[in-house]
């Protein structure tokens, strides 16, 4: 399931969406994949998960496996519901003001990424956008084409064919969304 739909990417691009719908759908299932693994995340569908951390050194914030987060709905330490109003958030990281200390048992409940595009941040939206009509227009194939014949043999390919990489401007758009390095 995509988040952003054919209808969407058609009036971006300014083409039929009927007649091309296949082609978009296409497109925009690539384009969330690459720019969810650009982002360190599994996909940009909506979801939710549950993490179970075990402190090492006490701090106040643990990051979370799956994101991009969007809600955390339950909190427990050692087995004790914290308080939500306790915590806040960013896309990868969950902030406990009352802190963890060594030895706790941390299990965050968490929602991550969207039902649909309304929800999703208007950058990481315009990112997604901008790479599903590199996609459907073909530009991600990039490398050098080449054919050669021998006798009757011919072959044409592409050198960098089935490398995907996102384009420089979706990259800058959505670096504010992505998981810190390791």
């Amino acid at each position: 399931m995509s988040v952003v739909t054919s209808v969407e990417l058609a009036a971006y691009l300014g083409v039929d969406e009927p007649t091309y719908r296949t082609a978009l759908n296409k497109a925009i299932l690539s384009a969330e994949l690459v720019v969810a693994s650009e982002l360190g995340a599994l996909s940009l569908d909506d979801d939710s998960s549950e993490d179970t951390v075990e402190i090492k050194t006490a701090r106040n914030i643990v990051e979370i496996k799956n994101g991009i987060l969007t809600a955390v709905t339950a909190l427990t330490i050692n087995g004790d519901a914290a308080d939500l109003d306790d915590v806040q958030t960013s896309y990868w990281v969950v902030a406990y003001t009352e802190g963890f200390t060594r030895g706790d048992v941390v299990v965050i409940s968490y929602d991550h990424g969207y039902a649909d595009s309304s929800e999703m941040p208007p950058r990481l939206f315009e990112a997604v956008l901008q790479t599903a009509e590199w996609m459907y227009n073909g530009e991600h194939q990039g490398g050098q084409k080449s054919s050669e014949k021998l006798g009757d043999y011919a072959v044409s390919y592409n050198v960098n064919a089935g490398t995907f990489t996102i384009p420089d401007v979706p990259r800058k758009l959505i670096q504010e969304f992505a998981r810190a390095p390791a």
